[in-house]
């Protein structure tokens, strides 16, 4: 199973053990195999065109 998302991190981009944290705990919660995380600040309006 794979998933995309988008986060939203005010604070600025996660680290790499961060991102190894959050791919790790979707593949133990979730069985996700396979995940693209794409990481905004949040700072423009625009919306995602497939929500």
């Amino acid at each position: 199973m794979a998933l995309t998302a988008h986060l939203v991190m005010p604070q600025g981009h996660a680290s790499d053990a961060d991102l190894d944290a959050m791919t790790e705990a979707l593949r133990t919660q979730f069985k996700i195999q396979h995940a693209t995380l794409q990481i905004e600040l949040g700072t423009t309006q625009h919306a995602c065109a497939l929500a």
